[in-house]
């Protein structure tokens, strides 16, 4: 909408937490992670060097507005008529933001698959999942060597059982 230039940084589940590390958010809400994604950097055009950064899509969202709105594009937050569209935010983060997490995770490594029967957790469909996303060789060899501890510690962090998806 805006045109706001940036480069995407892609990083695979877990890995996330060493690349986002400098950047911890604070947050008092137990639901949200203080490695969460995405990150906005905000740098320094000329040096490079981050200036500060924003946590959470609806804060970036509201930032980009802000900063690049224009009289032919005006900022979506300001020109809103409903007023509950943060609340609709929250309440989408809150509640089903967690819970399509859990289910996405929960139907990508906790069904019986075929592989999975042979393979148990080194399951093919898992470990080609690091390969299909242009994260780079280094990501890709690390979540293929480990990907049995990946997968335990995403289903733990993130409360995943067969039940709950």
């Amino acid at each position: 909408y805006y045109r706001v230039p940036y480069t995407e940084h892609a990083v695979l589940p877990i890995f996330h937490v060493l690349a986002t590390r400098p950047y911890k958010q604070v947050s008092s809400d137990p639901h949200t992670s203080p490695y969460a994604t995405p990150v906005l950097l905000i740098r320094d055009a000329r040096t490079k060097k981050v200036l500060s950064h924003i946590h959470d899509s609806a804060a970036i969202s509201r930032y980009i507005a802000s900063n690049y709105s224009t009289p032919e594009l005006p900022d979506i937050h300001t020109t809103s008529d409903d007023p509950d569209i943060d609340s609709l935010d929250l309440e989408f983060s809150k509640k089903l933001g967690i819970n399509l997490r859990r289910w996405a995770y929960g139907s990508l490594f906790t069904e019986k698959t075929p592989s999975r029967k042979w393979f148990g957790l080194w399951d093919m469909n898992g470990v080609r999942m690091g390969w299909r996303n242009s994260v780079g060789i280094l990501q890709s060899l690390l979540w293929t060597l480990f990907f049995p501890l990946i997968l335990r510690l995403i289903l733990l962090a993130t409360r995943t059982t067969q039940k709950k998806c």
